[in-house]
């Protein structure tokens, strides 16, 4: 049998069939080649050296089980609390209760809010008398009185404001709950103030 000429072919019904039905499998070919580039794009494995989010670290207080949080929005000079930690990302307020430690020189260093941006701050300058109620101001390294040093306990370790020498503290003697501003106390482990963080924030 004679094939017919590629002429007659081209002009005939089946000829355009063919055509078409050609024209319809390279355009899904080049589809599926875009979606899949599209794809590679968006879920790439990151380049060597790229750096996380900084999540920042939760301060746990171990007498009371409850975290440090700057109580949203963050107004300056607005109040620091405690209340449930928030594990995930997801929930609401999970940055306020995030912190991050910015070294002054030696061991001192500032605790600064994740959320706000703002530090952990006692009213005026210079030390201040036990009670005083903890705040959020704009950070301001050693000209202010928001310079604190560690002290490892046998369990945990106290926050010390350095200007004053009293310890991070929950109102309350051990007892205060959901709510409960931070203070500045003499520092004793039979208080609540004995603090952790998580993840361990290691030497400072």
């Amino acid at each position: 049998m004679r094939l017919a000429p590629i002429r007659v072919l081209w002009g005939s019904a089946l000829g355009k069939a063919l055509l078409m039905r050609g024209i319809l499998l390279l355009r899904k070919i080049f589809g599926i080649l875009f979606v899949g580039l599209v794809l590679s794009t968006s879920f790439a494995t990151p380049t060597a050296g790229a750096q996380p989010i900084p999540q920042g670290y939760a301060i746990a207080n171990l007498r009371t089980g409850l975290c440090a949080r700057e109580v949203p929005p963050g107004d300056l000079d607005g109040p620091v609390d405690q209340v449930v930690c928030n594990a995930s990302r997801g929930e609401p307020g999970y940055y306020h209760q995030r912190w991050s430690f910015i070294q002054t020189g030696g061991s001192g260093f500032l605790i600064r809010n994740m959320a706000t941006g703002l530090c952990l701050d006692l009213p005026y300058y210079g030390s201040v008398p036990a009670g005083t109620k903890v705040t959020g101001f704009t950070c301001a390294t050693t000209s202010d009185n928001q310079t604190f040093t560690r002290v490892t306990r046998a369990n945990g370790y106290w926050f010390v404001n350095w200007p004053s020498q009293l310890c991070l503290d929950v109102d309350g003697f051990g007892t205060g709950g959901v709510g409960a501003e931070l203070t500045l106390w003499p520092c004793t482990d039979d208080d609540d103030h004995n603090w952790t963080t998580f993840p361990p924030i290691g030497e400072l």
